[in-house]
C-alpha cells in the first residue's frame, strides 16, 4: 500500500477489552483512527511496513486472544485497501464504526464487516439513507445515537421510520452522557433515555439504552 496523503490516519493498533455496547467486555484488536469526509485529519497513512510494526507490538497472546478487529475514531473506509490490509494481517471478524455515508468503500472491503455501528447524525440523514439502501446485504447494520444533546423526538422517529423499510427492525443504540455521580443526576439519564426509547418503540423493538 502506497503512503499518501489522505483525509484519515491511524493513531494506534492496541489490544482492549471493548468498550463498544454490542461487544462490551470482549477482547479486541483495537485501531484508532482521526479523520472523516466530513471533518477530515489531513494525513499520511502509514506504509504496510509501518502498518506491520504496529501490529508486532502486540503480544502473541492477544493476538491469539482477540475476537474482534474494531475500527472506530475515523472513517479508515476512506481507504478500504487499509482495512483489507488490516483485515488479512490480523484475521479477525471485523466490527466497523462508521458515519454510514461511504457505500461505494463498504463494498470494496474484503471480508466484508461482520458488524456495521452506524454513529448516526441527522444532519446527515440522507447521506445515510442512500448508503444504508445500497448496503451489502449481508452486513449486520446498527445505529447509535447520543443523545446528550437533545435531538427532537420526532424528527429521530421519522428518521427511521424511513430506515425501518429498508432494515426491518433497526438495531438503535441509545447513548446519554451521565454528568455527575448522584442520584438526581442518575435519574435525570434514565428519564431522558426512557423518553427516547419510548417514541422510537414503534419503530424497533431492537432498541437498547446505554448510560456512559
Amino acid at each position: 500500500m502506497k503512503k499518501e496523503c489522505t483525509m484519515v490516519i491511524i493513531e494506534s493498533i492496541h489490544f482492549e477489552c471493548s468498550q463498544h455496547p454490542l461487544i462490551t467486555g470482549l477482547p479486541t484488536i483495537k485501531v484508532s483512527c482521526k479523520g472523516s469526509n466530513f471533518e477530515p485529519e489531513m494525513g499520511s497513512l502509514p506504509a504496510s511496513k509501518d502498518i506491520e510494526t504496529m501490529i508486532s507490538t502486540l503480544s502473541k497472546a492477544h493476538l491469539k486472544l482477540a475476537k474482534w478487529l474494531v475500527i472506530d475514531g475515523g472513517e479508515l473506509c476512506l481507504v478500504p485497501e487499509c482495512i483489507n490490509e488490516l483485515s488479512g494481517r490480523l484475521n479477525k471478524p471485523l466490527y466497523l464504526v462508521t458515519n454510514g455515508t461511504l457505500n461505494t468503500q463498504y463494498h470494496a472491503l474484503e471480508p466484508l464487516p461482520k458488524q456495521m455501528v452506524v454513529m448516526f447524525n441527522h444532519d446527515h440523514f440522507m447521506e445515510i439513507f442512500e448508503s444504508m439502501m445500497a448496503r451489502p446485504a449481508s452486513v449486520n447494520i446498527a445505529f447509535q445515537l447520543d443523545i446528550s444533546g437533545h435531538p427532537p423526538m420526532q424528527e429521530l422517529k421519522k428518521s427511521f421510520e424511513r430506515l425501518s423499510m429498508i432494515i426491518e427492525n433497526p438495531h438503535i443504540i441509545l447513548t446519554e452522557k451521565q454528568k455527575t455521580g448522584t442520584v438526581k443526576e442518575k435519574k435525570r439519564t434514565q428519564d431522558n433515555l426512557s423518553r427516547y426509547m419510548n417514541v422510537l418503540s414503534p419503530v424497533s423493538s431492537n432498541i437498547k439504552g446505554i448510560v456512559i
